[in-house]
């Protein structure tokens, strides 16, 4: 038993096991380690094993004195969840050679820097209005004719939607292509609060 515990190493599945010290190759380059799931064998004394969380990093993001489109200085809170991407392998080979040995604070302090970038370029191209999905709503004249309620909800609604949408994909797509230097990718984003000064 102690013989194959020194072999085997085994681990949960929200975790991978790094093998150093073993050679793998992935898409024509060379790297000094493996990454297995589940379980792998490992030659004592020549190969070590460390493990690399897959857990979901939610990572706060604060920024302020950010122009607008409009002009309008305006402040943000927001929230992102991101993870390692391990759909790919090439993404999580650079994981690994990234974010190996360092503790999550280490890694969400580092994300958390390249996030607060992509925020504040986000809110410079949209007006607040649109950050937070909402238009300004149109002055109806005595002499026009005035839709049903219930029209105009429906049309405030989709826009809403429309914008909220189109704001939180130019986002997405902006995070998504810096932090895959880490290996990573976003899982989600919100912006919770917005305000001017």
């Amino acid at each position: 038993i102690a013989i194959l515990k020194s072999l085997i190493k085994v681990t949960l599945p929200d975790n991978l096991l790094v093998v150093t010290g073993r050679k793998k190759v992935k898409d024509s380059k060379t790297y000094g380690f493996s990454v297995e799931r589940g379980r792998t064998m490992v030659i004592p004394y020549f190969q070590s094993v460390d493990k690399l969380a897959l857990d979901i990093l939610p990572i706060n993001v604060k920024v302020e004195g950010v122009n607008s489109a409009n002009g309008i200085t305006v402040g943000a809170d927001a929230t992102a969840c991101v993870c390692i991407d391990d759909d790919s392998d090439p993404m999580l080979y650079s994981a690994v050679e990234r974010l190996m040995g360092k503790s999550q604070e280490e890694i969400k302090d580092q994300v958390q820097q390249t996030l607060i970038g992509n925020f504040r370029g986000a809110l410079n191209k949209a007006t607040p209005l649109e950050a937070i999905g909402m238009q300004e709503s149109k002055i109806i004249s005595g002499d026009e004719d005035e839709h049903p309620q219930e029209e105009e909800q429906h049309d405030i609604e989709t826009s809403t939607e429309g914008e909220r949408a189109q704001f939180r994909n130019a986002l997405l797509d902006d995070i998504n292509s810096d932090i895959s230097s880490f290996g990573m990718k976003v899982v989600s984003v919100s912006l919770q609060k917005i305000w001017d000064t």
